[in-house]
């Protein structure tokens, strides 16, 4: 028994070398999340579907409030072969700044940023053939209105490699009722407007006023790049989201954003954790704005962008 304490003396080394490597190694990452690329795909809406009859009037309610009616016999084929029987309809709102950020739509038309009164994508198939609407035939659609205007307008978007863009498509006033035309309903709160092609759709008027050029420092113990990390501007005064210049090198150079109020705000994943930065500003020409970046959860960043103005 009096050989047990040197059996532990001369062991103190092999257990204290042993607890210095564990300390050694390196941190491995303990977050959820691989990749920015994966964290925005993984947010983005899933689009709701419906079935309606061809040769009855059919109505399709979206979980956010959008409604799309539509005549009998309103769908052809892309040779212009009438469809019959059942017919799916696609259905994608993009309302809240939420949608805007995480579905990768902005309400931009060229170099001017709109306000967005509601923006949906609609689309029609049968049996995996797209469809479009017959000549002459119109579907009726309402809005919740997500801000007012009374110059409020139709546009009409065009996918891209960048995104959406946004083209104004002027009423056709002669229709009867009227095509294109945007009319708003202040007991209800909606906007509502025959439309005679499907696809992208967006309630819309042009945000004025100046444009100036600045730059955002991000500070941070990781490099951020475009690789782990994406900017948005958020305005406050309008209804909109403007996706920014990928960040590089711990900086992002802002090209012709609006001098309106909005916030900055940047959304990282870093080890695997979910960051983000934000700091309201009014931009002025060549300003630097420096900006932490601080860990958040993914309902807690929900919240926050639900959130601002």
């Amino acid at each position: 028994m009096k050989k047990l304490p040197l059996l532990l003396l001369l062991a103190l080394p092999l257990l204290l070398f042993n607890a210095c490597a564990v300390e050694e190694e390196p941190d491995l990452p303990q977050g959820t999340f691989s990749s920015i690329f994966s964290f925005m795909e993984n947010k983005k809406s899933a689009p709701q579907t419906f079935t309606i009859t061809s040769g009855s009037e059919s109505t399709v309610i979206g979980e956010k409030g959008t409604i799309l009616t539509f005549s009998p016999n309103s769908f052809v084929f892309a040779d212009g072969t009438p469809c019959t029987g059942f017919i799916t309809i696609t259905l994608l709102e993009i309302q809240t700044n939420a949608d805007m950020i995480y579905n990768d739509v902005f309400p931009i038309s060229g170099e001017n940023i709109l306000n967005s009164g509601g923006m949906y994508y609609v689309a029609a198939s049968q049996g995996g053939n797209t469809l479009k609407l017959a000549p002459g035939a119109t579907y009726y659609a309402v809005i919740p209105a997500q801000t007012y205007d009374p110059g409020m307008a139709f546009y009409s978007g065009a996918t891209t490699p960048t995104g959406v863009d946004w083209v104004l498509i002027p009423p056709n006033m002669a229709a009867i009722p009227p095509i294109d035309f945007v009319q708003f309903n202040d007991i209800e709160n909606t906007y509502s407007i025959f439309c005679d092609s499907v696809g992208w759709c967006n309630c819309d008027y042009v945000v004025g006023g100046p444009t100036v050029d600045c730059t955002i420092k991000l500070d941070s113990n990781y490099t951020i790049g475009f690789d782990n990390a994406m900017g948005f501007a958020v305005l406050a005064d309008a209804h909109s989201v403007v996706s920014l210049n990928n960040p590089l090198a711990n900086t992002v150079l802002i090209n012709g954003i609006g001098a309106i109020s909005m916030h900055f705000l940047i959304i990282a994943v870093l080890d695997g954790e979910l960051y983000y930065g934000l700091r309201p500003v009014m931009p002025e020409m060549y300003a630097t704005y420096y900006m932490n970046l601080q860990p958040i959860t993914e309902e807690d960043l929900d919240s926050l962008i639900l959130g601002l103005p």
